[in-house]
């Protein structure tokens, strides 16, 4: 059974669709029989991959009633019989594409008497650890009568176009589950009565919720939950998989295009982030026309990297739109908006309220999703003419391409009659140039990277997502040898420890109790920045929260290439002015195994007057009357990236009278490397030693730790802050503290 245009419509206005009659009473009458005695068959004997939780207290009573099994098919034939038909494929299939695949499954009980509510939630808060983005469609299939009275399904429609909300976790028998508490309040609750056999298709980011069942009737309702199986996304098994005929196949292959390559200037770390951005450099400088309007698709939950280095980088005049699935963050920008909901809603309002203009000049497209792909190129066709610009974030190296990206931009070619340019690749990301003429080209295209470490040339084809057989026994052995090493190693690192253990605390170690301060971890979101980078994020989010007031200036010490500066300009308060220091000459000194002039770079050119770069030397800078004159009495944030211990101390001393109690000071190199003892750290000691400060230790990423001034001109001494704050991206945590 297929939705028809009508209920698409509804669903993506609306967030959910109900659907009569989606299974047949013989279907609905074996899932009856085949539930009914769950309760005993469950109770002593567990199925392995399947989780089941309890109502409360039934357990305790002798009368045990489940709440929930999870992964139910892994137990019953007729559930795993169910969630295969074409029934339900087709239906959710009309959302998804030709592409569906299994995420969950679970099957709710709500017995009689005893079912306890639902608080309202979104399912997604469940999900964001462990998937990129919120693409994944409910179907809620009811097997008793529902109504008020034995608690059915509660929503707020549209209430998936705002994104994710904050959640808290509450102990429910014996799982956990989220509570969204009164964040419903002004949207309007609609209830969803309904018969056997008939189905509720709903969002992940839907809140949603269910009363107690007071009755003396069950309610037993089975969800099944379907995504699209992509690079990034989690998935238990691929159910259907449209055949990609040759013709739909991409007619270019990665070796003729140029390629980004190299470690990047930090040796490796954090490279492909490096290799990405100089792919943007590239596709900015093709675009013709400053008027025609910027978009971003996003379809992952990213931490926004593209859209704040667009945002930065954009002529004054061009707009910038975001839109995004699961909005994370906000702007403070009037001229770069992110607009959340799904595609097929906010690309048609937007078009139709004239915000994007006549034409595109830069499409960056994240998303790996031949559906959302073609759709979203098919809705903006009128605007995508010869010589717009677009960037994909997921195009190269993934399997079974043809349905994937690449697939559905070359189909949009054929269709469109139009031609393009591949200006280069970095990784699975491409830039092209769209062109008269159906013909793709790999023109020469000369273009020096601005990055140490980063090349630009041909290079071979991306190796495939799974690697030879032959190579796998190698691989074992090698991981067997380093197991054996690191056996051997542990009991002299052992003895070390216990040496460190009776060592009395070093000054540095008694100022920066590195145990005791609250460390972001966690690997980030599956598609995203590197790890390293998304917990310096959360760093950042976090410490920008706990700035007091916005009319003091923001400073940072070490631009660069402007990462984090663009970073900090598009959270900050708008009234807020945000000044840059930097030579853009690299470092002045060497540094660890970094000779002079490491990370030399562009002068940074701000596109925003609350902006204000000031380039040459801190202490010259510093000693400028104009410049301090412009920074005011004080600063709100101070953010030191300085590495060198000579640079950070010349920073100290020159912004000292405008550091007073209330500024947080973020220091980007602090600890964690060799010789970190003498750099930033042995500066900010001396510092507070010399002047008195109080200091009070807020939080600590990789490298990173920032710290908030309490006194000065006092007796010296720190202090640690004890958080209570959730990271707003999956995959990072606070821990410790």
């Amino acid at each position: 059974m297929r939705l028809t245009d009508e209920q698409i419509r509804c669903f993506h206005e609306q967030g959910y669709v109900t659907v009569e009659g989606l299974l047949p009473p013989s279907r609905v009458a074996a899932l009856d029989a085949d539930s009914r005695d769950y309760h005993e068959r469950f109770r002593n004997h567990t199925v392995a991959g399947m989780d089941v939780s309890w109502e409360p207290g039934t357990l305790e009573s002798g009368a045990p009633k489940i709440q929930q099994l999870l992964h139910a098919e892994l137990a019953s034939p007729c559930v795993n019989e169910l969630l295969r038909s074409d029934a339900v494929l087709d239906c959710v299939g009309s959302l998804l594409g030709p592409d569906v695949a299994l995420f969950e499954s679970k099957l709710l009980m709500k017995s009689a008497r005893v079912g306890e509510a639902i608080p309202w939630h979104q399912d997604f808060d469940y999900w964001r650890d462990y998937t990129a983005a919120p693409i994944q469609v409910s179907c809620l299939i009811r097997i008793d009568e529902a109504d008020e009275e034995n608690g059915c399904l509660r929503v707020v429609p549209g209430s998936h176009l705002a994104g994710l909300r904050t959640h808290a976790q509450v102990q429910m028998g014996s799982v956990f589950s989220r509570d969204l508490g009164d964040q419903t309040e002004g949207g309007e609750e609609v209830v969803l009565p309904g018969p056997p056999g008939s189905a509720v298709l709903f969002s992940p980011l839907l809140l949603h919720a269910s009363g107690p069942n007071r009755s003396a009737r069950e309610r037993r309702s089975m969800t099944l939950v379907y995504t699209v199986p992509g690079p990034h996304d989690h998935h238990r098994e691929v159910l259907r998989r449209a055949e990609v005929p040759p013709t739909a196949r991409p007619s270019f292959t990665a070796a003729e295009v140029r390629y980004f390559a190299g470690p990047g200037p930090h040796g490796g770390q954090c490279a492909s982030s490096y290799r990405r951005r100089e792919l943007w450099k590239l596709a900015v400088s093709r675009v013709e026309k400053a008027a025609d309007a910027w978009i971003e698709l996003s379809e992952s939950s990213s931490e926004g990297e593209s859209f704040v280095w667009l945002a930065a980088r954009k002529p004054a005049a061009t707009p910038l739109l975001r839109f995004d699935r699961c909005p994370g963050f906000t702007s403070n920008r009037d001229d770069a908006r992110v607009v959340g909901g799904p595609f097929e809603l906010t690309l048609q309002r937007e078009c139709d309220s004239g915000s994007l203009g006549d034409r595109v000049g830069l499409l960056f497209v994240d998303s790996p999703h031949y559906f959302s792909v073609k759709n979203a190129l098919v809705r903006l066709a009128p605007r995508l003419r010869p010589g717009t610009v677009i960037v994909f974030d997921q195009f190269y190296g993934w399997r079974s391409p043809g349905w994937r990206a690449a697939g559905a931009f070359d189909e949009f070619l054929r269709e469109q009659g139009l031609g393009a340019d591949h200006l280069g690749r970095a990784d699975s990301q491409v830039a092209v140039r769209l062109t008269d003429g159906a013909a793709t080209h790999q023109p020469r295209v000369d273009w020096a990277p601005s990055v140490q470490g980063i090349t630009f040339d041909l290079a071979p084809e991306l190796p495939e997502a799974s690697e030879p057989s032959s190579r796998r026994p190698k691989r074992r052995r090698s991981r067997r040898r380093r197991r054996t090493r690191r056996l051997l190693r542990a009991p002299l690192a052992w003895i070390r420890n216990a040496r460190e253990r009776r060592r009395p605390p070093t000054e540095l170690e008694q100022f920066l109790p590195l145990e005791r301060i609250p460390r972001f971890v966690g690997d980030g979101p599956g598609h995203g920045l590197c790890p390293t980078h998304s917990r310096r994020r959360q760093l950042w989010e976090y410490t920008i929260s706990l700035v007091e007031g916005t009319t003091s200036c923001w400073c940072e010490f070490g631009v660069g290439e402007g990462e984090s500066l663009d970073w900090f300009a598009l959270r900050k308060p708008r009234e807020t002015v945000l000044f840059g220091f930097d030579s853009f000459e690299g470092i002045p000194e060497p540094w660890a195994i970094h000779p002079v002039g490491q990370w030399r770079s562009d002068v940074y050119r701000p596109n925003r007057p609350d902006v204000v770069v000031v380039e040459g030397m801190f202490d010259a800078s510093l000693a400028r009357e104009d410049v301090l004159a412009r920074l005011g009495d004080r600063i709100g944030l101070l953010h030191v990236d300085c590495d060198l211990y000579s640079s950070t101390r010349s920073v100290l001393q020159g912004v000292d009278r405008l550091i007073q109690p209330g500024t947080v000071i973020l220091f980007d190199e602090l600890y964690g490397f060799d010789g970190w003892e003498t750099c930033e750290a042995r500066a900010l000691l001396e510092y507070v030693r010399d002047r008195g400060i109080a200091l009070e230790w807020l939080a600590r990423s990789d490298f990173q730790v920032a710290a908030r001034v309490l006194d000065r001109n006092g007796a010296p001494r720190t202090s640690v802050w004890a958080p209570s704050w959730r990271p707003t991206v999956p995959g990072i945590r606070l821990e410790g503290g």
